[in-house]
Parts: C-alpha cells; sequence; structure tokens
C-alpha cells in the first residue's frame, strides 16, 4: 500500500494516517485545524530545523477518491510536536486533554534521565501513539481484506465479459485502482507481466530500425501490405488502425500516458510474424517510390 490514507478511530476522534512504504504518517493538516490552530503557523514550525527532517510531502488518495497534497508527519514524532503546541490557543474543548498529555510527558523525561526509565502507569494500550499505531495495523489489515475482495469480484466479472490472461490481471488492476485507490500490481511490487504467448512484440519505430528505416515509412509500409490504415478520429487527429490481417500479427496495447477523457492511449506493437508478411511482399514493394526493400 502507497500513500493510501486510511481513517483511525482513537479516543473519540480521528486520525488520517497515512501508510508511506510501511510507516504511519498523519496528515497534520487535520489534526492542527481540528485544534483550532492556525495553519499557516504550525506549518512553519513543522518545516522549521527540528521536525524538517522527518516531514513529508506527499500525494495521497482522499476518501472522496481524489488526490491531495498533504504535509505528513511521522505517528512517532506527533508526540514530539503536541509538547510545542501552546495549550492556551488550542480548541477550548480538548484544552485540559493538550495540558494532560504534556504533563505526563514532561514526568516520563524526567523518570528516563533521572531513573534510567520511564513507567506508563496507565493500563498498556492507552498510549496516544502506540494505541494509533495498533489501531492503524488493524485498518490496514480490513484494507487489504477489502481489496481482496473487490480483486476477486473483478477478476470473475472480467471473465465474464472474455478477458483471459493479462489483458484480465491489467484491467482488474485498474478497477481495482478505481474502486479502493489502491492497484494491486504497485502493493506487490509488480511492475510488469511475463507476457502470455513469450512472443516479442515490436513498435513500428523497432521494427523500421532492423530495415534502416524510420518509424514512418515502417508504418506507409505496413499500411500497403494491407495490415494498418491512418484512421481520421477526431478532425485533424490522426493515429493507426489495425485492419483485419494486421489483427493476426498485433496487439494493441493500454500506455500510462492518457487522452483528455482520461482514458489510456492506445500503442500497437506488432508480433514477430509480421517480419515474414513483409518479406513476402518485399518484391512486390521494390518498385514503390519512396519505401525501402525489405530483405530477410
Amino acid at each position: 500500500m502507497n500513500n493510501q490514507m486510511i481513517p483511525v478511530s482513537f479516543h473519540g476522534d480521528e486520525l488520517a494516517l497515512i501508510d508511506h512504504d510501511g510507516e504511519p504518517f498523519v496528515a497534520m493538516r487535520p489534526v492542527v485545524e481540528g485544534m483550532g490552530l492556525d495553519w499557516k503557523s504550525q506549518w512553519r514550525r513543522l518545516s522549521g530545523e527540528r521536525f524538517s527532517s522527518s516531514v513529508v510531502e506527499m500525494t495521497t488518495v482522499a476518501q472522496d477518491g481524489k488526490p491531495r497534497e498533504m504535509t505528513c508527519l511521522p505517528l512517532r514524532k506527533l508526540t514530539g510536536w503536541l509538547l510545542t503546541v501552546n495549550a492556551n490557543k488550542v480548541n477550548p474543548v480538548i484544552k485540559d486533554k493538550i495540558i494532560a498529555y504534556q504533563n505526563e510527558c514532561d514526568d516520563a523525561l524526567w523518570d528516563y534521565w533521572t531513573e534510567g526509565f520511564a513507567v506508563n502507569q496507565r493500563a498498556a494500550g492507552q498510549d496516544f501513539a502506540q494505541g494509533a499505531f495498533r489501531e492503524f495495523q488493524t485498518t490496514k489489515a480490513e484494507v487489504l481484506e477489502g481489496v481482496v475482495k473487490v480483486n476477486a469480484s473483478m477478476m470473475e466479472l472480467g471473465s465474464i465479459y472474455g478477458l483471459e490472461g493479462n489483458q484480465l490481471r491489467l484491467y482488474v488492476n485498474r478497477a481495482v485502482e478505481k474502486q479502493t485507490g489502491i492497484a494491486p500490481m504497485a502493493l506487490l511490487g509488480i511492475t510488469n507481466l511475463i507476457n502470455d504467448d513469450q512472443e516479442m512484440h515490436y513498435t513500428a519505430t523497432e521494427i523500421g530500425k532492423k530495415y534502416r528505416m524510420s518509424a514512418n515509412s515502417m508504418n506507409k509500409l505496413l499500411a500497403t501490405v494491407g495490415l494498418q490504415r491512418r484512421f481520421e478520429y477526431r478532425q485533424g487527429k490522426y493515429r493507426w488502425e489495425l485492419l483485419p490481417d494486421g489483427r493476426k500479427h498485433a496487439v494493441i496495447l493500454d500506455t500510462t500516458k492518457r487522452h483528455g477523457d482520461g482514458t489510456p492511449v492506445q500503442q500497437i506493437r506488432w508480433k514477430e510474424s509480421v517480419m515474414q508478411v513483409l518479406k513476402h511482399h518485399a518484391n512486390k514493394l521494390k518498385g514503390t517510390a519512396g519505401l525501402h526493400v525489405v530483405r530477410g
């Protein structure tokens, strides 16, 4: 899970914790404003020398599914920040809680330096940071369980519509991310999938280099042999589109680039079998102006 916001309920309050590389971070602005403090002044304090090495600016996925820029502090540093808060400036409702907490921290630090250790007199599990961390771990496990269930449902749905192999896995990965804000492949550290048919796929540029041709010339050659056509999909906008014979020798991949409407930009990748098609048509193309002869 990466930069996924997880709301955690603790002592009647809600912390917005973020799982960042396996460590819980606190989204600080909701905490600061919830205490009735001025965010700008606290942000300057967080950016100061004491916390600057710990503060992380990260993009998170909020509960509404939209990305948010958040100033975050490791949960283990939250207690240190609370000690810097002027209790007279916080919301009166929580003033006594903050003062009691700060006094307890003072006593614990004194005991540590004078006695060599500090004892929490309260029942185990009641410390603010430790309790929030345990709640974070529990909530994270519940989120992961939910991701697994959504993933299974999407696998079943994709199979109904005829998807299989890597195509099914990639579509499911995108669907789960859209539903939960978590991409299972990224969660598992998977950056690529082993090709189903173990056959190399090439762009027109890569094929062109084999025959000392530009990508444009190779695309024209592929069109000449009846594998693709240049299609105007919007006024003044063109792309290459596979013809029926071309579908036997190519695959269409979704890239990480996006159109204005959010749909992925697609790319044609050619199978090795297209080389034989080009060789077969080489003699017919010898006299074609502007095209090179393909020799095998």
